[in-house]
Order: structure tokens, then sequence, then C-alpha cells
């Protein structure tokens, strides 16, 4: 039960990054989204992980 909990929050968190259209320039890079350095994304996933 713990796993599948663990990984419903790490799906949870990187989709709500994903939601707030934070990427980076080599992910899925459009007009209407944030462009973070890869070190900005790894953060910003600690911090949602941390609200889920």
């Amino acid at each position: 039960m713990g796993r599948a909990r663990g990984c419903k929050s790490l799906e949870q968190a990187w989709e709500s990054i994903l939601t707030q259209g934070y990427r980076t320039h080599d992910l899925y890079s459009q007009d209407t989204e944030t462009l973070v350095t890869t070190t900005e994304l790894v953060e910003l996933f600690i911090h949602e992980l941390r609200l889920v």
C-alpha cells in the first residue's frame, strides 16, 4: 500500500507542475508555457511533493 501511495504522490506532484505550465527547453516547449532550468524544475517538483 505504501508504494502505491508513494507513486500516486509522485504522479500528482508531476501533474501539478505540468498543469501550471512549467517545462524545460526539452519538454514539449510551447508559447504558453514557462520555461525553467532543470534545477528549477526539480525544486518545483520537491515543493509540490511536500504539498501532496
